[in-house]
């Protein structure tokens, strides 16, 4: 079969999960004929653009908080709506492509845009969405009982990002049941080769993975109480002038040296973001994760990963306490869960 694939560009968890899906595809027969990644008026492109994207496309995303340790969802939600004739434009750019496109197929890697545009092509080809997100609609995840407001705006978000999928594919840390009348089909998380090849060694340093830059603050903080330790940590931007320890080594996002950082640590600290949260419990790395200010769905990730016995939750990166150094409870059946990734998304795809 012929896949179209289009794909939420913020941060960086979509994009490696569309490699992972496209590689397991061109492994059995079958071929991904164009790809599409969101993108943003203000900030630079993801660095895996040119190895997933054909041709890119306007899409939402967050505004950072003034500290650049999380997002306001205030400005946030006023910006995109005086964006919304741009992202009108990107649907109907995509309905038109999606429509007369030779795929098959469609995947939607959590996008509303993407979606709306597939809805809206009226090709009559399947949609198929995929993302952590549409686990938080599964009996197994509760939601917290706090932050009611975002709670209703995730659901939304995740309603218009499944719009007449055929399925949609919950990515999970467990095996759950599927509940077929909601459409959910709960698969397991799509892992980098270069994950599943890696044979995990146990270094010293600590690897640290920030989506907000703002952080780095934190970090510094932490590697000055902890100078017996390495810290490596890895951003997508970084301002110079921040005068930080020896035992810190600032890197920006390298698909090779973090995935080697990441490899050879002896544990791993991150914010909430899905993606490498499973790859760290794949590596059998202690886990301690911090959630970005103001972000709903960091903090869903960082229950339900408490919920899978995947990590440690921290309020902030330098709140590191006893127990660090434990291994993850789960990994041995994860990891079990995660090989089995290929069978379980070529049986949703093309039955």
């Amino acid at each position: 079969m012929k896949y179209l694939f289009i794909i939420q560009g913020e941060g960086m968890g979509h994009t490696t999960q569309s490699l992972a899906l496209r590689s397991m595809l061109e492994k059995n027969g079958h071929s991904v004929t164009a790809s599409f990644l969101g993108t943003n008026i203000l900030r630079s492109k993801n660095p895996l653009y040119r190895a997933i994207a054909h041709e890119n496309f306007f899409s939402p995303f967050f505004l950072r908080r003034g500290d650049k340790t999380g997002i306001n969802l205030y400005t946030t939600f006023l910006f995109n709506i005086f964006l919304s004739p741009l992202y009108l434009y990107s649907i109907i750019r995509l309905a038109y492509r999606v429509r007369f496109s030779d795929a098959d197929a469609i995947i939607v890697f959590y996008d509303i845009v993407g979606q709306l545009g597939a809805f809206f092509s009226f090709s009559g080809k399947p949609v198929y969405s995929i993302s952590h997100h549409f686990f938080f609609g599964h009996p197994a995840f509760r939601w917290p009982p706090d932050r009611r407001a975002e709670r209703t705006l995730l659901r939304i978000h995740s309603w218009l990002a499944s719009v007449g999928a055929r399925k949609i594919l919950a990515l999970s840390f467990t095996d759950e049941v599927h509940i077929p009348r909601k459409k959910i089909h709960v698969v397991p998380p799509l892992l980098r080769s270069e994950i599943l090849e890696a044979i995990p060694l146990k270094g010293s340093h600590i690897h640290v993975y920030c989506m907000q830059p703002g952080f780095i603050h934190e970090v510094g903080r932490l590697a000055r109480e902890m100078p017996h330790k390495q810290f490596r940590v890895f951003l997508h931007e970084f301002e110079d002038g921040i005068e930080l320890p020896s035992n810190l080594h600032v890197s920006f996002i390298s698909g090779d040296e973090f995935l080697a950082s990441l490899n050879t640590s002896e544990s791993v600290m991150c914010t909430a973001g899905f993606e490498t949260l499973a790859e760290s419990v794949y590596l059998d790395k202690p886990l301690a994760v911090v959630v970005s200010s103001g972000h709903f769905e960091q903090y869903c990730n960082a229950k339900d990963a408490l919920r899978a016995g995947a990590a440690k939750v921290l309020a902030r990166f330098d709140d590191i306490g006893p127990g660090s150094e434990k291994n993850n409870p789960i990994c041995v059946g994860f990891k079990k869960w995660v090989d089995s990734a290929e069978g379980v998304f070529l049986k949703c795809l093309t039955e």
